[in-house]
């Protein structure tokens, strides 16, 4: 999701730069992968770091904690609650979510999109 913004917003806001400034359009295009191919693999690197690797070691030790082995522990759902990672699970998703509502209603649409596909209403008006 996030190297879509990228795409959809930087790269091409930068394409378009370019060419405003006299750029032919195939070297605009290289010049905007050149510039952020490296932010967006370090972007990957970062959050395969932080949010990645993190998870997969919450995941072990939420598979090793539900298993049934006949040791005296804790209710699962208290060990999914006092985890850090249950909770910046969740912080990430809301991320997720609101990023991508945010940039959905604030991004117009292009010359050859159709702007209703950004007023669609998914509830019933009573009024």
């Amino acid at each position: 999701m996030i190297h879509d913004l990228f795409i959809e917003w930087a790269q091409y806001d930068t394409k378009t730069a370019f060419e405003n400034l006299g750029v032919d359009p195939e070297l605009a295009i290289i010049y905007s992968f050149l510039i952020y191919t490296p932010i967006i693999i370090l972007f990957s690197w970062l959050l395969e770091w932080a949010v990645d690797t993190p998870s997969k070691k919450w995941a072990s030790s939420t598979d090793i904690t539900a298993r049934d082995d006949g040791k005296d522990k804790d209710g699962f759902w208290g060990f999914l609650c006092s985890s850090w990672q249950f909770w910046c699970l969740i912080g990430w998703f809301s991320f997720i979510l609101v990023t991508t509502e945010v940039y959905q209603a604030v991004r117009t649409p292009r010359d050859n999109e159709d702007s209703g596909e950004f007023s669609r209403v998914y509830y019933m008006d009573d009024g």
